[in-house]
């Protein structure tokens, strides 16, 4: 990080990442077809583009990917 520059908040948005996990939790045996399951897919993807951000396989120790 350069002189001046702001560092990423990592904690607030692990933070907004645990309440993203906790609510997918709750819709995780929800029906097929229904507006839950939506819910469900949309939070899945955003956990999923959160953690490939936070957590990039070339940085992780053992990564296969």
């Amino acid at each position: 990080m350069h002189a001046g520059a702001i560092p990423f908040p990592w904690k607030e948005a692990d933070e907004m990442l645990t309440l993203l996990i906790e609510r997918a939790l709750v819709l995780g045996n929800c029906a097929a077809g229904s507006i839950e399951e939506i819910e469900f897919d949309q939070l899945a993807s955003a956990i999923e583009a959160y953690e490939a951000k936070r957590w990039p396989p070339r940085l992780c120790r053992g990564a296969t990917r």
